[in-house]
């Protein structure tokens, strides 16, 4: 029960429980820093009492073996930890302390710039002229882009009066024309072909709707076609290679067998000691 107390740090003030010292027996010594002995007897009947009975003595230091050093460790420990912990606190008040001082001078400091700057923007109306040039250079920049596409307009006008360019832009826009003419009959072609196709290997409905997908959207709105020759079928065509045979389906790999040895469950034994009361 005395060392539950000391763990807990229930003593009350003033007493200081330095060593104890058990016995195999039912007995048991405690050495304590006490300011007399009435109080030290006071707290040990109304704690202990319960649990067994005590007697208390005035220890003599000086004719002590080892004890005197054990507790003159102990106090100076104990002095200098109640030091640091004085001193952490005090420094930990003076950094709160400065830390406050730092963000007043810095609001301060805001304040007086922006203090200035909104005097000095009163004085030279810097965000109205600020504002004045960026409009100036967006109408700057649109003007600039109208004339530069009259200038093209222009250009483009000259170029095309005289008569080596305007023969060659004719010619370039006949020449696309063609091209995109070819394209169509090579499409008709290509669509008439796999029609064919499909109806020598037996397949009317998807030669009909090949055709329809193949067809430009003029035929499949039911416009006459153009008169293209169609091609006529190829051997190739008429007897189509069989189909190629479906690979083997592989095997099923087996199912990978758990290797891991199985766990073995660990019992952990504890045996209880008993403790001598006071």
């Amino acid at each position: 029960m005395l060392s539950d107390h000391v763990s807990r740090k229930t003593l009350p003030q003033g007493l200081k429980c330095r060593l104890i010292l058990p016995t195999s027996g039912t007995q048991s010594v405690s050495v304590w820093d006490s300011p007399d002995m009435h109080t030290i007897h006071a707290w040990v009947e109304e704690s202990l009492s319960e649990y067994c009975a005590s007697e208390c003595f005035q220890i003599v230091e000086e004719h002590s073996l080892g004890l005197q050093m054990e507790l003159a460790r102990a106090r100076t420990t104990e002095t200098v930890a109640g030091r640091t912990q004085a001193a952490a606190g005090i420094a930990a008040d003076r950094a709160k302390q400065v830390a406050a001082s730092a963000t007043a001078t810095a609001a301060v400091a805001s304040q007086q710039v922006r203090s200035k700057a909104a005097s000095i923007d009163e004085k030279y109306d810097v965000t109205g002229k600020a504002k004045q040039a960026g409009t100036q250079v967006s109408k700057n920049a649109k003007v600039a882009m109208e004339q530069a596409t009259k200038t093209a307009n222009v250009v483009q006008k000259k170029a095309m009066e005289n008569q080596h360019v305007a023969k060659g832009v004719t010619q370039a826009r006949k020449g696309i024309s063609f091209l995109s003419q070819k394209m169509t009959q090579l499409g008709q072609q290509v669509s008439a072909s796999v029609q064919e196709y499909n109806t020598s290997a037996g397949n009317p409905q998807g030669s009909q709707d090949g055709v329809q997908r193949g067809m430009p959207a003029s035929s499949a709105q039911g416009a006459p076609p153009s008169a293209v020759p169609v091609p006529e079928a190829t051997p190739a065509a008429s007897n189509p290679a069989p189909a190629p045979a479906p690979a083997p389906t592989p095997e099923p790999a087996p199912a990978a067998q758990d290797t891991a040895a199985p766990a073995t469950p660990a019992a952990v034994a504890s045996e209880a000691v008993p403790r001598a009361s006071e």
